[in-house]
């Protein structure tokens, strides 16, 4: 697999994380409604761990591109 086309996978993944982090914004904002801390704060952690599973990608796509592996 060559740099573009690892790049274009990784890129695939982060899509498929925005798609997570937009149904973890809708729970919570379905929370704010019902006024349930407990679903907020659920999808608050998720969204803390899209997040950190977003930048882990990026870090790696960085490391990829710079290195040109």
């Amino acid at each position: 697999m060559n740099t573009l086309e690892m790049l274009n996978q990784s890129l695939q993944i982060l899509a498929e994380l925005m798609a997570d982090m937009q149904a973890q914004i809708a729970n919570a904002q379905e929370g704010a409604e019902e006024k349930s801390a407990n679903l907020i704060m659920g999808s608050l952690h998720g969204l803390d761990e899209t997040a950190t599973h977003i930048k882990n990608i990026y870090e790696a796509m960085t490391f990829i591109h710079q290195r040109k592996i």
